[in-house]
Order: C-alpha cells, then structure tokens, then sequence
C-alpha cells in the first residue's frame, strides 16, 4: 500500500509543501541567464510581433530554436502582452515548483516506505534546478512534460489499459525537440501502439510544418550535434547533477537485478523501471553530443533529474533496510550534489551574469555607433543579438546556415565583429575573433579598438568600461562629428 493511499491528507500536503518550498527557492535564486536561452526568446518576439521565423536581417527562416513547442508557447504569450524576457523571473520559479510537486506526488504514489521522502526533499534544494529556473532555459518545462508523461505510462501499466493521457503527454514531449521525441518514441514502442499512433500523428505534423516554414525535413543543426561527440563534455554535463544520476543509475541497476527471478508481480513491476532507465540513458547520451559551454552547471541534464530522483525513491522504498539505504542516499546526495551545488552557485551565477552584463553593455553601445541596416558579426546567437535587435551573424551557425570560416565572413564585410573574451571590460584588452583565424587577414578589412564610455554618448552605463570590438577599417571609431566636440571626459 502506497503512501498515498495509507494518509492520503498527509501525502497531499507534503505535495503542496514540496511545490511551494521549491518555487520560494527558485525566487530566491539570483538570475543567471543562459546564452541558450534567449535564442528562442528571439524566435519568439520575432513571430509575436511580425509573424515570421525570420530573423532581423534575414530573408530566410533557419530553425535555431531547440524546442518547437517551448519557443511557440513564448510567442503566444508575447502576442497576448506577456513579455517572454520579463516573464521569466515568475515563470521559472513556477515551473520548479510544479515539477518538485509531481516528483514528491510520483513518490507518494509509488512508495509505501517514509524514507523515501528524502529524495523529494534533496531534490527541493537541487541548485542546478534552482539555477534553471533563473536561467530562462526549457529545461525544467521539459522535465515537467517528460515526468508527467512517464507516470502517467506507469499508471497505466498499473491498469492495464492505454489512456488517452498518456497519448496527449507523449505527442507534446515529440513536439519539443529531439531527444524528449527520442524518449516519447521508446516509451511508445515499449508499451501500447495507441501511444504511438499520438507520437507519430505529432512527429508528422512537426515535420509538416518545418517543410513549409523552413524546407528541411530535419532541425538544422541536428547532423553537426551527431557528428560532434566531445567526452570533455562529460566535465560540464555532471557537474552539479551527478548524484542524483549515478545513484539513479546504480539504483535502477539495483533494483532491475533484485527483482529478477522473483514472481509474476514482481517481474511486472521490473518492467515498469525500464522506461525510467530508457529516460537517464536517453539525455546522458545526447548530452555529450554538441558544444558544452562554460557555466553549463548540469543545465543539460535538468530534464531527467526527477528521473533519477524517482529512480532512488524506488529504490529506497525496495531495500532490504530502508532506513539505512535513505540515510546512505541522503548522505551521498547531500556530499555529491547539494553542499557543492550551494559552494559553486555564486561562481556559476556570476559567470553567467558577467557574460549577460558585457552582453547589455555592448548592444547598447552599437545601438549608439551603427545605424540600423549595419552588420555585426557575433559568437554566440542568443543574449547580443536578443539584446541588439539589429541584423547579426553568429559565429556559432546557430540561426543559420552560411559558412563561418574566415573568407567567408570577411567577404560579408560586415561594420562591427565581436571577439572572443571580456568584450566590455575595466581595460582595454587586445581580444582575437576566434583562434583558427588569421589576425593579419581580420587587419586587412577591420581595425581593433578599444574605447572607454563616454557618459555624453547618451546611453545608460558605468565609468571606467572599455569596448572591445573589431570595427571596418573605413569606419571612424565614433559617431561622425563626435571627435570635433571635442567632450572631456567628465
């Protein structure tokens, strides 16, 4: 007999409380933006305002965004005036409180054993979920789709009958990317073929859409992340996450083998962990696919976290002593994930909101020097060209599909390029635009400059700061007649 159904009061408060504890937690956690992030924001207020997927400068519409669903929810909340930016500090917390629901009410649910209860309450004081749920990211609205759509799949092997719930959540995990489509496809062929009737109805019309929007067939970028297996990845992937995914792992191991050679009943419920194992493998391996960035904190990893807590809950609630494995999971947690989380996320935080600041810093000032059909060649695609608003051309291939070779870019002849590294700093610093380009061959068309803010420029910022960008060499440094009104510096 489950928790639920032995104090069904008590099991439904420990639901609220575990939704709420988490959406203060997210509230209070400082922002700390990903890159990533704001790509769909782009996406998003480019078709809420103008009704295209075309990105400022472009006349072709490239699919950037890693998740449909996520980014068309952000533009049908900007065409009815919530703003996708602003939203985010409300949404996050929100979104983290309802997933730390679902993982404590999938326990309840599942668990006759008090000590299980634990993982519920490690998982509240997660700090990557924390820092997700300020990061403007869909990991957690991932995560919450994904769990919701696996217990429900439970609930339904505990029936015995497919619901039309179980089709609706899978065919909206298809709609929001490649890997939760990978997870929606494995639960689907594992289980009823109703379920996949609901994968394969979503899958076509996604496919439908991308053909018309953007002539492909699959999401741009998806051959480059196949072809990109970086084990360095695994350095960024686990960190902060990896107690909740190895003992999830090493629990399912556990509980896959004890269970065995044991009776009817019980080989049933074996079969019910397999989904759960299929999920942790399913985003480990796509994880070390693709770029990892720095300050990534586990952030690629959030969607299959309540997986893992659920996966040791179950395992908890299956010891032989329960007791001492949840004070050996508490203790494991406590030493691997949530007191080193609590140490680095002020460094975490602050790294990314370094790179936003330079971001801000640095679009307000090219807003100020260059007109609005000017060209700027960026690293990244999410957080300066969101910020911009102007055309740009992102040395990641991101949002597009040109070359990003040197001759290739030089040949644009854009107005402003920005290099890699503190470009808004406390000096003026010779910055590089990336290291397999040739520095004589950028000086042949642009210049480096360095120039300190000048408060007469016009625009919000702090004294002492320095820009760091490659300019045209045909260009002056400043807006034409400035350097005739001769404005001391205050």
């Amino acid at each position: 007999m489950s928790l639920m159904e032995r104090r069904p009061r008590r099991a439904w408060l420990g639901v609220v409380l575990a939704g709420v504890l988490a959406c203060a937690h997210g509230a209070m956690t400082d922002p700390a933006w990903l890159d990533g992030a704001f790509v769909s924001f782009r996406y998003a207020r480019r078709l809420s305002e103008h009704g295209t997927l075309a990105l400022v400068g472009s006349t072709v519409a490239v699919e950037g965004f890693d998740n449909p669903l996520w980014t068309a929810l952000l533009s049908a909340a900007g065409w009815l005036g919530v703003h996708e930016f602003r939203v985010q500090a409300f949404l996050g917390p929100m979104v983290f409180g309802l997933l730390s629901s679902l993982v404590t009410f999938g326990v309840v649910v599942r668990v006759s054993r008090l000590e299980a209860l634990v993982v519920p309450a490690l998982f509240v004081l997660s700090s990557p979920l924390a820092l997700a749920a300020a990061s403007g990211t869909d990991g957690l609205f991932v995560a919450l789709l994904a769990l919701g759509a696996l217990l429900s799949v439970l609930a339904d092997f505990d029936r015995g009958v497919p619901t039309t719930r179980s089709g609706v959540l899978l065919a909206l995990l298809t709609l929001s990317g490649c890997v939760p489509t990978l997870f929606a496809i494995g639960l689907g062929l594992a289980c009823w073929r109703k379920w996949l009737a609901f994968v394969w109805g979503a899958l076509a019309v996604l496919t439908g859409a991308r053909w018309l929007i953007f002539g492909v067939v699959l999401p741009h970028g998806f051959a480059d992340k196949l072809s990109s297996f970086k084990l360095d990845n695994f350095a960024s992937l686990f960190q902060g996450v990896s107690g909740f995914v190895g003992l999830g792992f090493l629990a399912l191991l556990f509980s896959l083998f004890a269970v065995r050679a044991q009776s009817l009943e019980m080989k049933t419920k074996r079969a019910q962990l397999w989904p759960i194992a299929f999920a942790l493998l399913t985003w480990v391996v796509a994880a070390v696919f693709g770029e990892g960035r720095a300050f990534d904190f586990g952030s690629a990893l959030v969607p299959v976290l309540a997986m893992g807590g659920l996966a040791l809950a179950l395992a908890i609630n299956g010891a032989k002593k329960p007791a001492v494995f949840a004070v050996f999971v508490a203790l494991s947690l406590a030493f691997i994930d949530t007191v080193p989380g609590f140490m680095a996320r002020q460094n975490i935080t602050h790294g990314r909101m370094s790179t936003f600041k330079q971001a801000r810093h640095m679009a307000r000032f090219l807003r100020w020097r260059f007109s609005d059909e000017h060209l700027v060649v960026t690293q990244t695609a999410g957080i300066l060209p969101y910020l911009l608003k102007r055309p740009t051309f992102d040395l990641s291939g991101t949002t597009h599909t040109q070359a990003v070779d040197i001759d290739s870019v030089l040949a644009k002849k854009a107005e402003a390029m920005i290099p890699v590294g503190r470009i808004v700093s406390v000096n003026a610093e010779r910055l590089g635009m990336s290291p397999d380009w040739d520095w004589r061959e950028v000086a042949k068309t642009h210049n480096q400059h360095a120039l300190q803010f000048n408060p007469g420029w016009g625009f919000k910022g702090k004294r002492g700061l320095w820009f760091n960008l490659y300019m045209d060499k045909n260009l002056p440094k400043f807006l034409p007649g400035w350097d005739a009104l001769k404005k001391p510096m205050p």
